[in-house]
């Protein structure tokens, strides 16, 4: 995977949106969370995450950074064809590795309530340690696959008209054609086609030539970020090869007070994608939104505090897990909080920038495993009373 920058798509971009602004959460959005509180749980990540740094304020030393998931549970588990895991990694940053485990927690207690499984809540939450603890001490461990993803993949199919079809019904208002987009996005196509086409001569001259954009307006945790979906040609004029590029404004993280990415730096994301991801994403890298405001080849003195979107291709054959509908049984579900704690540990023991070897990893997880036990349960009780004042105040 190589990380690029992609500029000149900022004027594709600027071609079909409008400045974001801090919207008020959209009835049918409050609606939702109401009805359902694991999806008031996604929503309100930020919050947990300060949540866990309050916790940690007299553990001084369990604020050790890591590179952080950043919104690691249960439904951010997917299953494709050729991988699985933990995905999607719009808030990834560095900070305390308890900000992950912790929250994964959670999203555990949750699931395994929902479905009727509390009685098993222990144990679930110490094979989430276990795996964690597992793959700190090897990173190179790989967890069995759970049975579950073999379930979810096997309606899996090679026919990608209906992936294709449905991600162009995605984009609002309505796919727009290059005919029927302005002249400064036509202007965009030309040098976003050869700066793509210098990045990945092997893809051909005609790879990135765009087809069809569109504003995106879907998910929970993201439900208020600004985001796009752009079709490309691929590598044949046949429309069966195009390539699917969605890209997400990323937000800045400076009010968890533990948590640090600097403004909207995408460097934490494209790291915690390349070594957190089992199976990374294609075609991983950012815009810059400003043009105006970058040099030839350079970015201005306020890039950081610029508007910068992630970049990244979907995959065709693409699953998250669903608390409600993927586990039949609390063996399933303590197969997937294995593999995940793994995923986490190895994540967390990769590429770690403070001068703390594995061991010392180890060492600190071996100190901490009252604490996350203790937070998990004092956040899984003050989540569910948050939730059912929100939904007081909805009704």
């Amino acid at each position: 995977m190589r990380l690029w920058r992609w500029l000149v798509l900022s004027v594709l971009i600027a071609a079909c949106r409008s400045e974001p602004s801090e919207p008020p959460i959209p009835e049918a959005l409050a609606q939702l969370l109401a009805d359902d509180v694991y999806a008031y749980f996604r929503f309100t990540n930020r919050d947990f995450a300060q949540r866990v740094c309050e916790e940690l304020e007299t553990n001084p030393g369990l604020r050790a950074s890591v590179n952080l998931h950043g919104d690691a549970h249960l439904e951010q588990y997917a299953v494709m064809s050729e991988g699985r895991g933990l995905m999607d990694f719009d808030d990834s940053a560095r900070g305390p590795a308890l900000v992950d485990v912790t929250r994964f927690g959670v999203s555990v207690v949750l699931a395994a309530e929902r479905n009727g499984w509390a009685s098993d809540t222990d144990g679930l939450l110490e094979e989430l340690w276990r795996g964690y603890v597992d793959a700190l001490r090897d990173p190179e461990m790989r967890a069995p696959v759970p049975g579950v993803v073999e379930t979810t993949r096997a309606p899996f199919g090679s026919d990608r008209a209906p992936f294709l079809e449905s991600s162009e019904s995605l984009m609002r208002p309505r796919r727009m054609t290059i005919d029927e987009v302005n002249p400064v996005l036509r202007f965009g196509l030309s040098l976003f086609v050869e700066t793509l086409t210098t990045d990945y001569p092997e893809e051909g001259e005609a790879f990135f030539t765009v087809k069809s954009v569109g504003r995106l307006e879907m998910g929970i945790g993201s439900a208020l970020s600004d985001k796009f979906l752009v079709r490309v040609e691929g590598p044949t004029p046949s429309a069966t090869d195009d390539v699917v590029l969605e890209a997400k404004r990323m937000s800045a993280l400076e009010d968890i007070d533990c948590i640090y990415r600097g403004g909207s730096d995408p460097f934490p994301v494209l790291i915690a994608q390349s070594q957190l991801a089992y199976r990374p994403y294609d075609y991983v890298g950012y815009v810059y939104f400003d043009p105006a405001r970058a040099g030839e080849g350079s970015f201005g003195e306020d890039y950081w505090d610029g508007a910068v979107y992630i970049i990244h291709s979907w995959i065709d054959n693409y699953v998250e897990l669903s608390v409600d509908h993927s586990f039949g049984s609390v063996e399933e579900l303590r197969e997937v909080v294995y593999d995940a704690g793994a995923q986490l540990g190895r994540g967390h023991s990769t590429g770690n920038g403070d001068a703390l070897g594995r061991g010392a990893l180890v060492t600190l997880a071996d100190s901490r495993h009252d604490l996350y036990r203790e937070i998990v349960s004092e956040l899984s009780g003050e989540w569910m009373e948050r939730w059912r004042d929100f939904r007081q105040r909805v009704e």
